[in-house]
């Protein structure tokens, strides 16, 4: 489904809007787009005003709606689809928001790391070439060490998340990560790379 351009000509009515609520439950997917059609560019357009792009917004339509599909059962309690729905988005810009301030912390320390021993000319760089070969170094950590490391710089979980999703301790992610940068750096300056762009690659 696409994000509706605008907002529909005449919103639904509070007794038809629980009538599409009730067939939904039942599992109706015409009943399921019909509420996407009326909500999806409000909350398209709640989320841009948070946000500011275009596709994280549109991100949290999709994740909201999917999250609306999947737990559809319990909406028989709910009083509201329209506060149900802005509550869920509300949720998700909040958690785009900690995982953006996250990933930007991170950033922030690789780059006064690396930058302040940099002794490289900006000018010499072969961007992508050189981001090819560190996504390589990256594929090349050990299978855990790899995943734990994507899981934190990369989707933006914190210690305690990932030691709960690999059912290991929160000690052992904190190891695994630090071996894992120090692994990189080694790699880095093993190869002869530029380490302005091993900090680029978490940039974009």
């Amino acid at each position: 489904m696409r994000v509706p351009l605008r907002f529909n000509k005449r919103d639904i009515t509070v007794e038809s809007e629980a009538s599409l609520v009730t067939k939904m439950i039942g599992g109706d997917t015409v009943a399921f787009e019909q509420l996407f059609n009326e909500y999806g560019f409000r909350l398209f357009r709640f989320a841009k005003g948070y946000l500011h792009e275009d596709s994280d917004a549109e991100e949290i339509v999709q994740n909201v709606f999917l999250k609306v599909w999947s737990k559809r059962t319990s909406l028989k309690s709910v009083k509201s689809f329209k506060s149900f729905v802005f509550t869920i988005a509300f949720n998700e810009i909040r958690n785009t928001f900690n995982k953006k301030t996250q990933e930007r912390a991170f950033k922030e320390e690789v780059a006064e790391e690396l930058l302040c021993n940099s002794k490289t000319d900006l000018l010499e760089m072969n961007y992508f070439s050189t981001m090819q070969l560190i996504d390589q170094l990256i594929e090349e950590l050990p299978q855990k060490r790899k995943e734990i490391f994507i899981l934190s710089k990369k989707e933006g979980l914190d210690i305690q998340e990932i030691a709960d999703y690999l059912k290991i301790s929160e000690k052992t992610v904190r190891n695994q990560l630090s071996t894992a940068l120090d692994d990189l750096k080694t790699s880095v300056r093993k190869q002869g790379l530029k380490e302005l762009l091993f900090f680029m690659l978490f940039v974009h």
